[in-house]
């Protein structure tokens, strides 16, 4: 999928993007991640790779687990990166899960 419109993302990416805050959202109730240190995401972020991985293998699919599990992957990713981040100086915005 190309996208000629260089100036926004691509669809692909806004949809996916769409994905990862409908994942967050469904966390809202949970502490966020400001307070997990490097360890503690880097677990989760495996175990979260895990599970897409039995998805994705499944005999029978199931579209929307696996877009789900992909969208927890990303996240915990984008937890990742927004505590290094902060740890060099970058302005992002946090938020919990």
């Amino acid at each position: 999928m190309e996208n000629n419109n260089r100036q926004g993302c691509r669809p692909v990416v806004k949809w996916f993007a769409e994905q990862m805050e409908a994942a967050l959202k469904r966390n809202d109730h949970k502490s966020g991640w400001l307070n997990d240190d490097w360890d503690e995401l880097h677990d989760r972020i495996l175990d979260e790779t895990k599970e897409l991985y039995r998805e994705c293998g499944k005999f029978s699919k199931d579209e929307e687990k696996i877009i789900k599990e992909a969208a927890d992957v990303a996240n915990f990713a984008m937890m990742i990166a927004d505590k290094f981040g902060k740890q060099f100086g970058q302005e992002q915005e946090s938020e919990s899960i």
